[in-house]
């Protein structure tokens, strides 16, 4: 999270632009949503057990 603050803080401490912080925030707020809201959901409506699912994966053999 810090490295997200600190490109839009940089984008306007470089440029004193307000677009230049527009543009760099859309992603870190896209990626932000994806790993702090999306993601949580989806594990918590799989209902998944992260051990569980790792020992599944464990068991698995390729090749």
């Amino acid at each position: 999270m810090v490295t997200g603050l600190g490109i839009t803080a940089g984008g306007w401490w470089l440029s004193q632009r307000w677009w230049v912080v527009v543009v760099l925030s859309i992603p870190v707020l896209a990626w932000w949503w994806l790993f702090l809201v999306l993601v949580p959901r989806a594990v918590h409506q799989g209902g998944g057990d992260g051990l569980k699912d790792l020992e599944d994966l464990e068991d698995l053999e390729i090749g």
